[in-house]
Parts: structure tokens; C-alpha cells; sequence
């Protein structure tokens, strides 16, 4: 072959191996036109290629390589004993979590979020008078000032009088 092609014979050789593993080890002969379109390759030396040199065997409706089924055989056996293995790994890790027993202390597992209810919120003017009062139900009498805003919070208790 590579006297006759030189290296666009070994060249069209392999490409045609690759075609074969991403066809799943068979291609039809009626895809000449479409590998010598692809490859840019008279179809007249993929025929030859394809026929004379005893690299793949065929019949009257596909060609294939032996070697390439082998190859694809091996990689989809190793690819189904690897799902088997993770499945029956899954499936001892499912038995180790069930269980008759029922819990008596059920807890769920999501964090729920606490969120501070203000008794008295108290916005100051400049002049240290106060403009507005919200009410709210959090009673723990602790003064906070919030940076961003200039408003006091206080608890109820205090008898919404404003700190000074």
C-alpha cells in the first residue's frame, strides 16, 4: 500500500480506523463518498484502500477491521463491569442505611435560619428627635445601631423612650 499511496495510504488507513470506532466498528460501502468528500481523497484510492490490501474484511453491505471489534468488544466489557461494580457498591451502601427501627428523635436536616423580631425601631433625626417608630416582638432590650442608617432599635420594655 505504501508504495503504491505513499503516506496518504497510511494516512487514509488510520482515518478510516478512526471512522470505524465512531461507527461503532461497521461502515457501509455506500460511505466511500462521504470518507473521500471528508478526507479530500479520490474515492477510487479509498476503494483500494478499503479492498486490496487484506487490512479490513467486508461483505456486500459493510467493511470492518477485526482488530478495531476486538478493541470496542474489550472497552465495552470493561465499561459493563465497572457499572456492575459501582452498582453493587451503591446498592451495599443502600443496605447499610435501611433499617426497621424508627427514630424516635427525628431531626431534619436542613438549618433553619433565626431571624431577630424588633420591638421598637426609632429613626433619629440630626437633632437627636425622633421621626418615626415601628413596632415589633423581640423584647431583649438591647440598643443596636445600623451603620448604613442612622436608626435605633430598642425593646418595648424600655417604654419606647429613645436612648441617648
Amino acid at each position: 500500500m505504501r508504495m503504491k499511496h505513499g503516506m496518504l495510504g497510511v494516512g487514509l488507513y488510520w482515518c478510516i480506523v478512526e471512522m470505524l470506532y465512531e461507527e461503532g466498528g461497521y461502515v457501509l460501502h455506500s460511505d466511500y463518498e462521504r470518507i473521500s468528500f471528508e478526507l479530500q481523497i479520490d474515492t477510487r484510492v479509498v476503494t483500494d484502500v478499503i479492498r486490496s490490501y487484506e487490512l479490513f474484511e467486508y461483505n456486500d453491505e459493510y467493511f470492518w477491521s477485526n482488530s478495531v471489534l476486538n478493541r470496542l468488544k474489550k472497552r465495552a466489557d470493561k465499561s459493563e463491569k465497572a457499572r456492575a461494580s459501582i452498582n453493587e457498591r451503591w446498592e451495599r451502601e443502600r443496605e447499610k442505611k435501611r433499617t426497621n427501627v424508627l427514630r424516635t428523635n427525628y431531626e431534619p436536616n436542613t438549618i433553619k435560619e433565626r431571624k431577630p423580631i424588633i420591638n421598637n425601631i426609632v429613626k433619629q433625626s440630626e437633632n437627636g428627635k425622633s421621626n418615626q417608630q415601628f413596632n415589633n416582638h423581640n423584647g431583649n432590650g438591647k440598643t443596636i445601631w445600623d451603620r448604613s442608617n442612622p436608626i435605633w432599635l430598642q425593646a418595648d420594655n424600655e417604654g419606647g423612650e429613645e436612648d441617648s
